[in-house]
């Protein structure tokens, strides 16, 4: 009798937990673990990686002096998830200060070397993204893969 007597408050445990969800990250981490939609035409090995794990590739080389820590660039972007699914694009232009910490690190690292003109896609790494944080349409953990636009380069602390 005891047991049957349990029993409901045992179900209202497991259907609240269930319900809560689980906190734990969810989505691959690294780029190596992601399945990329095919509409992406993502080849890793076509990619170049560089040591903080961002994967970098020029489609159209640009011109002039390199996007350097310290300089205002303006780019014009758009954010992909590995389904394919736009997460975000730019509007049209986004201007910062390279290695201010105004955007992803890993967006300030596949920026740095760019130059005027040029166009590259780069895939991020979650630890370099947003991490286990959700933001938006975007999951935890979530690699994320950039087209980029550098439209122009101030020199260091202008604006």
């Amino acid at each position: 009798m005891k047991l049957r007597a349990l029993l409901p408050t045992v179900l209202l445990l497991v259907v609240g937990v269930v319900a809560c969800g689980d906190d734990s990250p969810t989505g691959p981490i690294s780029p190596e673990d992601a399945e990329f939609n095919p509409g992406l035409n993502i080849d890793l090995a076509t990619f170049t990686e560089l040591p903080s794990g961002v994967y970098i590739k020029t489609e159209v080389e640009g011109t002039g002096a390199e996007a350097a820590p310290g300089d205002v660039v303006t780019v014009s972007y758009e954010l992909r998830l590995i389904s394919n699914t736009i997460a975000d694009a730019s509007p049209p232009n986004l201007s910062f200060t390279l290695g201010s910490g105004r955007v992803i690190a890993g967006f300030d690292i596949g920026v740095t070397g760019m130059q005027v003109g040029e166009e590259r896609r780069f895939i991020v790494p979650a630890e370099l993204g947003y991490g286990a944080q959700r933001v938006g349409p975007i999951a935890p953990n979530s690699v994320l893969v950039f087209a980029v636009t550098l439209v122009s380069i101030e020199g260091p602390g202008t604006s």
